[in-house]
């Protein structure tokens, strides 16, 4: 794990604010810690640089985009299958995370499928690298949640 890095206020802020919108122009963010929006930019560059913010992107639907159901799977194998476990997931579509895991499982996926059929043509080839154990996500009543820093 990396050590954790220090934030001064102004840097903490930003963390959270670019979590909450990341299309917030760098003007807006510096209403926000009262520097000028180059400073910002700096400074959100300096936060990138560092890892700590590792990316912008867009929040979709994925219902919309025509995948509605979701499905977390816990996938049990043998430590030789991890290397093609891995690629399989950084090819596959449909996983949208993919976790190793301590404990009688080796990974948990979170999948997204169009149906229920193509869901079972997932697991079908997940099946290859070992048993699996899925549970269809009815509902996710915390998703996406802003994190500050740890200990504030």
């Amino acid at each position: 794990m990396d050590a954790k890095l220090r934030l001064d206020a102004i840097g903490r802020t930003l963390v959270l604010a670019l979590q909450e919108n990341a299309r917030a122009s760098y003007a807006e963010l510096g209403r926000l810690v009262g520097l000028s929006p180059p400073a910002v930019a700096e400074r959100v560059k300096r936060l990138e640089d560092q890892g700590i913010i590792k990316g912008f992107r867009a929040e979709v639907d994925r219902g919309r985009l025509g995948y509605g159901l979701s499905a977390f799977v816990r996938l049990r194998c043998r430590a030789e299958t991890f290397p093609a476990v891995e690629a399989f997931a950084r090819t596959v579509t449909e996983v949208v995370e993919c976790h190793e895991v301590a404990g009688e499982d080796a990974y948990v996926f979170k999948l997204v499928a169009r149906s229920i059929q193509h869901l079972d043509e997932i697991l079908l080839r997940l099946a290859a690298f070992g048993a699996t154990t899925s549970s269809l996500i009815l509902s996710s009543p915390v998703a996406g949640r802003v994190l500050p820093p740890a200990g504030e």
